[in-house]
């Protein structure tokens, strides 16, 4: 692996890594498979594969759970969303009802995985319901980081034409 101080600096060195990082990967497969061990992510990924390739087990678990909500969205990840969305949308649109809380702003579980951009895909065309009131800060607070975002302005992030911005 990288030693501190260590850059890549050539086509090489980026392949190599790849093939270590795929090595690595494989070689955890192999070893959880071996075991007939999970892990969290597997999981995951073995519940979104199993409902891509059964549309009919997707329509059963969502007739007996037809609503589902989803507390702290932005922090979800595309395979996560991607169980959901498995369950709660078929080729005619959405089926039950899928409740998605979260903030973009809020999102902060980048280095696990969580994923902002699909909380983003996920809200588009969904109904949406905005709180106007935050009832859980004190308002001297809640005063203090609107003054500090208006004086920051709309973008929250460097990237220019990024979709989470500040709403007065």
């Amino acid at each position: 692996l990288l030693r501190p101080g260590v850059v890549l600096g050539t086509q090489d060195e980026a392949v190599g890594l790849a093939q270590r990082r795929d090595r690595a990967a494989r070689w955890c497969r192999e070893r959880l498979a071996a075991r007939n061990q999970r892990t969290f992510d597997t999981l995951i990924t073995d519940a979104k594969a199993a409902l891509e390739a059964h549309p009919a087990l997707a329509r059963r678990l969502c007739e007996a759970w037809p609503v589902a909500l989803v507390d702290e969205f932005q922090d979800t990840d595309a395979q996560q969303y991607g169980v959901l969305d498995a369950l709660y949308r078929d080729e005619a649109g959405w089926r039950g009802r899928l409740v998605m809380i979260g903030d973009p702003k809020q999102a902060i579980y980048g280095f696990r995985g969580g994923d902002v951009n699909a909380y983003l895909r996920a809200s588009q065309g969904a109904a949406r319901i905005a709180l106007a009131t935050n009832h859980r800060s004190d308002p001297a607070l809640v005063e203090a980081l609107n003054a500090l975002y208006a004086a920051w302005g709309p973008a929250l992030s460097a990237r220019t034409a990024h979709p989470i911005a500040y709403h007065a």
